[in-house]
């Protein structure tokens, strides 16, 4: 079986500056302080975790691909898929940032956390893509939408996870599909046919996403 390559002890490097200037946060506001404080503490709490599990393709047709213990029913994705190996992948925030919620309704530190539960996922699945194989034309897609892949597909992605690399990763697949921590993401990078080839331009809700490439940069 082939190996699960596996990232940790990754260190988050958050960046007051940008991240204040995203928040719309100046120096002489008093939150900036306090935002400056909880970043110090993500820092030193962050626990991001990342691993890829290369995957043979067993079987192709129309609307799915066969892959050892599962089938992903993504007609895009069988469409578009131009080599014989997917790159199982998840990635997450960590645990420990979840620590920093406090008890109560701070609604605005709970926003902020998510800021930098998401920075800390987008920087580990930065490195994770960069460990990937040098496949010509690798693009990444995740069980997000019916005109991709649709969301039932993280069943199949987690069915297909050997217990070492879930273990590991410590993200739960809820019954109503909710990836915990709230800031994971799953899916396969693959060979794609076309070069241009972006998921993001199947998507229904695109226009509104601000993880498209019409609004802004992927994680």
């Amino acid at each position: 079986m082939n190996a699960i390559h596996y990232l940790d002890g990754f260190t988050v490097r958050y960046d007051l500056p940008t991240l204040s200037e995203q928040l719309k946060l100046t120096a002489d506001l008093p939150e900036y302080e306090e935002f400056a404080k909880l970043l110090e503490q993500a820092g030193a709490a962050a626990d991001p975790r990342a691993a890829f599990l290369p995957l043979p393709i067993l079987e192709r047709r129309h609307q799915s691909l066969s892959v050892p213990g599962a089938v992903f029913v993504s007609p895009l994705l069988a469409r578009q898929c131009a080599g014989d190996t997917l790159y199982l992948f998840a990635a997450s925030c960590g645990n420990r940032l979840d620590k920093l919620h406090r008890d109560g309704d701070d609604v605005l530190r709970d926003y902020w956390l998510d800021v930098l539960k998401f920075e800390a996922l987008r920087q580990v699945s930065e490195e994770l893509r960069h460990r990937l194989p040098a496949v010509d034309n690798l693009k990444a897609i995740e069980p997000t939408d019916e005109g991709i892949w649709p969301l039932s597909g993280l069943r199949d992605l987690f069915r297909a996870m050997p217990e070492p690399m879930r273990q590991f990763l410590a993200i739960e697949l809820t019954d109503n599909l909710y990836m915990l921590p709230n800031k994971s993401r799953a899916g396969v990078y693959f060979q794609a046919a076309d070069a241009d080839f972006c998921p993001c331009h199947y998507c229904k809700l695109q226009n509104r996403c601000p993880n498209s490439p019409l609004q802004g940069a992927h994680v």
